[in-house]
């Protein structure tokens, strides 16, 4: 904790961060329309309500794209807008080498999506840094198995699911990376 001056108030030292993020999170899942710019639009708010929006970069990319730079699928923006969350700004784009090198932690949605990464891109050792999002769930439902299921041909009820476990263990990583960088030397 810091405080002021005069030795006052106390502050959190992610509450007055500035200088370069410290730490770049990536999203991946298949096509990148549809989870990862969720997992995305809804770090990159829990960072702003943290404090922590300048000292982490988030980004997200597809294993399979086929319309780079394209918008969020529209029944993600509209499911988005309706619980207060923007996606602006976010768009579809493939996973390369250098934005994986430069992430410190990839999270995905999938197992195949680890596979994918390990197969073009066995560099500087990624599986490492890799985590099914879906394994940060604190209290995850009788029957998940980690993935979150890809909601681009399915119902408004697994997009519903969808967003409930992103929601959930998204809140998870924000509070993992506001423990970590309150830590000296992190």
């Amino acid at each position: 904790m810091a405080t002021d001056r005069a030795g006052g108030w106390r502050v959190p030292p992610w509450r007055w961060w500035s200088g370069p993020p410290r730490r770049q999170i990536l999203f991946v899942c298949t096509a990148n329309v549809c989870r990862s710019p969720l997992a995305h639009a809804l770090l990159r708010d829990q960072l702003r309500q943290l404090g922590l929006k300048h000292a982490v970069n988030v980004v997200s990319a597809g294993c399979e794209v086929g319309s780079p730079g394209r918008r969020p699928d529209a029944r993600v923006v509209k499911l988005a807008r309706e619980k207060g969350l923007s996606l602006r700004g976010i768009r579809s784009r493939p996973l390369q080498a250098r934005i994986v090198a430069a992430s410190d932690e990839i999270l995905v949605m999938e197992r195949k999506h680890i596979d994918h990464i390990a197969f073009l891109y066995p560099h500087p050792d990624p599986v490492s840094r890799i985590r099914l999002l879906g394994s940060l769930l604190e209290n995850p439902p009788g029957d998940f198995d980690g993935e979150i299921p890809d909601p681009y041909y399915a119902d408004a009820a697994t997009l519903a699911r969808v967003w409930s476990l992103m929601e959930e263990a998204v809140a998870v990583l924000a509070r993992q990376l506001a423990a970590s960088l309150a830590r000296p030397g992190t």
